[in-house]
């Protein structure tokens, strides 16, 4: 029993044995991790070697394998990016409706699929994209990282998947011109004027105008025969 535990924590390296190193622009060690996207690591340890990293728990074979690229030291922490490329935990990473794509430094979108990520370039849409032309990545499979250096280091993980968003059109209002505004007040004041005098017109022409009963403007028209006729006097629309 004491050989087989002693063979396990040889063959197998323990959070406390983590460690981390930045040299020369890779980074080598181990540290602690417990989660990667949907992926719980009870115990996990990533175990990183220039290009590649790998995460397993004690005495289980590795659940993610993949690619480091874009890796740089800030200040005290290692931060990169890593492509998972094998291991059972994979299935458990890709997420539902993952807008896979490539956004190059000179805002050009390359659609995915993503199939590979190396430190040199990237494969996507069948297309290989220099890593020195690529300013985004958006993938399942795609996560970025950081570790404090030094000992006992934890890490953390970012999935980079991007959720695709219906495009929405942006109508820009224009603003109204002062002669369109003259107009609109023309068109206002010339409907006013038509509802006043259409009625009077109207009500001159159907003879609805007061009767001149004092004969102004219209001549008398002499009796014929009987000289106690009534005289007929001719009325015009207006005073």
């Amino acid at each position: 029993m004491a050989l087989l535990i002693s063979f396990q924590l040889t063959c197998y390296p323990t959070a406390a044995d983590a460690a981390v190193s930045y040299s020369n622009g890779a980074v080598n060690g181990q540290a602690s991790v417990n989660k990667v996207g949907n992926l719980l690591i009870a115990d996990g340890l990533a175990v990183m070697s220039a290009t590649t990293m790998t995460i397993s728990s004690p005495n289980q074979s590795p659940s993610l394998q993949g690619n480091l690229f874009k890796v740089e030291q800030v200040g005290g922490k290692v931060n990169g990016q890593v492509f998972f490329k094998s291991g059972p935990g994979l299935s458990t990473l890709d997420e539902k409706n993952c807008d896979e794509y490539v956004r190059t430094i000179d805002g050009r979108k390359v659609a995915g699929p993503i199939s590979d990520v190396t430190s040199d370039a990237v494969t996507c849409g069948g297309r290989s994209i220099p890593m020195s032309q690529v300013e985004e990545i958006s993938s399942g499979r795609v996560f970025k990282f950081s570790s404090a250096m030094g000992e006992n280091p934890k890490m953390s993980f970012n999935s980079t998947c991007q959720k695709p968003t219906a495009s929405k059109e942006v109508r820009e209002k224009k603003p109204v011109s002062k002669l369109t505004k003259f107009m609109v007040a023309g068109v206002l004041i010339a409907g006013v004027a038509c509802a006043i005098a259409i009625p009077v017109a109207i009500a001159c022409s159907s003879g609805g105008g007061r009767r001149n009963n004092y004969n102004y403007g219209a001549l008398p028209v002499a009796p014929v025969g009987n000289s106690n006729a009534n005289f007929s006097s001719y009325s015009s629309c207006g005073p």
